[in-house]
Order: structure tokens, then C-alpha cells, then sequence
């Protein structure tokens, strides 16, 4: 899923592999402009616009407070908490998921 924007299967700890720059959110392609300003998901390191993050959760490496993420690894963090893989709390070092709010 992530391989066809081209993002890395795997989780970019601490932003390892973020994408450097481009001119269009990696999720719906709008161009970025002033207005429409980049963020990095900081599960897989893509460049989005602000409607494609307007997710936040924890995440491992990323300090105390929930981060943005994009909707595709929104997903799969979805996915992990129904097969039994998402359901530890921070001090367990898993991930929450923080419900949608404006950004």
C-alpha cells in the first residue's frame, strides 16, 4: 500500500528516511503552496498535505506527545490493533491512536 506513493514498508524511527522535499502531497496530490503547507508523517517519513495528516498518534522514538501520521499508516496501525498488535498503552511502548480534530 505505502510502496505506491513511495513511502518505505518499514516505520521511520526519529524520521531516518523522511522525504527531503517535493511539491505535491504524497497522499491526494494537491500542490503545496503557501497555504497548503507540507508535513512529514512521522510513522514512514512522507510529505503531506494537512488534510492527508490530520491524524495524530504515539509513537516509539517520538517523545511524549501524539504525532502526525498519514492516512495509509493510519490504516495499517488500525489493522495491527485489530490482529491484537495495537492494544498496549504508551508505557507498553505500542501505539494510540488520537481521534481526529482540526490541526
Amino acid at each position: 500500500m505505502l510502496e505506491k506513493i513511495g513511502l518505505p514498508a518499514k516505520p521511520s524511527l526519529r524520521g531516518n528516511t523522511w522525504v527531503v522535499d517535493a511539491s505535491h502531497s504524497q497522499g491526494c496530490t494537491s500542490q503545496f503552496t503557501f497555504i497548503n503547507r507540507k508535513h512529514h508523517c512521522r510513522r514512514r517519513g512522507g510529505l503531506f498535505c494537512n488534510s492527508c495528516t490530520r491524524q495524530k498518534m504515539f509513537l516509539r522514538g517520538q517523545g511524549d506527545s501524539p504525532v502526525r501520521i498519514c492516512e495509509p499508516c493510519e490504516k495499517l496501525e488500525e489493522a495491527a490493533r485489530f490482529e491484537g498488535h495495537g492494544h498496549k498503552t504508551r508505557a507498553g511502548r505500542g501505539t494510540i491512536l488520537i481521534p481526529s480534530k482540526a490541526v
